[in-house]
């Protein structure tokens, strides 16, 4: 079994629950926590992460969510989305472009 190389990120957070690590892939610096509500959030249990290309490469132990993720994630989207709704259109495109920019510099 292959695995991709993982470097410590350093940064446990309080309580060992902050960004806990860092793997690069294909050039790219990716973190294995959750993305909730602006913050990372790591977890006390994890998965393999297999590549999709040799099911046989591990690109990663990520966080594994389990249901205060999923009700925090909830709460995130439903804060989030009068504010993102209220843009419009126009008001949302230029987070769509600068979205798109970056899909295409990767």
């Amino acid at each position: 079994m292959n695995r991709i190389s993982v470097v410590l990120d350093g940064d446990t957070g309080e309580g060992g629950m902050g960004e806990r690590q860092r793997v690069q892939i294909a050039g790219v610096s990716v973190s294995v926590d959750h993305y909730v509500g602006g913050v990372r959030i790591s977890s006390p249990s994890t998965f393999e992460d297999r590549s999709p290309l040799d099911w046989s490469t591990v690109l990663a132990d990520v966080s594994a969510g389990d249901a205060s993720t999923a009700d925090a994630a909830l709460t995130a989207a439903t804060d989030a989305f009068e504010g993102w709704a209220a843009l419009g259109p126009s008001g949302r495109a230029p987070y769509l472009r600068r979205l798109a920019d970056l899909i295409d510099e990767r």
